[in-house]
């Protein structure tokens, strides 16, 4: 179960960063900093943060529909119990990435070294998801048969 976890945490990886870097293309010609400047974000800034968005969307859905069906075998019991289990999903990912990132943002400002942060990345990485299992399997996925 933790394997296919850790599979399928990779693979929402994988879209995740090729949606942010699709979407970082797309918008090149579209939102820059030499067309749109909103208060204190320039176009590029603006540009950044909706390719982020649109991955971490991506890679979310994928996530939980494969969690959902191949790691914890969840049945739909009805609408509102499935809402309830996504914005608890949703929450344990927050929670997750706050971890991650204070892990990278550490590495990055106590490791002096250039790669420090791709080392605190996969550290986060994999502490970030073993939480996350774990807490899934506590909260949101709980009622699996």
């Amino acid at each position: 179960m933790l394997l296919k976890y850790i599979i399928f945490a990779f693979l929402a990886f994988l879209i995740n960063t090729g949606v942010f870097h699709a979407a970082d293309y797309l918008l090149q010609g579209v939102v820059n900093s030499k067309n749109i400047n909103i208060l204190m974000l320039k176009g590029d800034d603006i540009r950044f943060w909706v390719a982020y968005g649109l991955g971490l969307f991506a890679g979310f859905v994928l996530k939980y529909l494969m969690d959902k069906k191949y790691v914890f075998s969840d049945i739909t019991e009805s609408k509102e119990k499935e809402m309830k289990k996504v914005l608890i999903y949703a929450m344990m990912s927050i929670f997750t990435t706050i971890i991650l990132t204070l892990i990278v943002a550490g590495f990055k400002v106590w490791v002096s070294r250039e790669r420090a942060k791709d080392v605190g990345l996969v550290i986060g990485l994999l502490i970030g998801y073993t939480t996350k299992f774990f807490l899934d399997r506590k909260y949101v996925f709980n009622s699996s048969k």
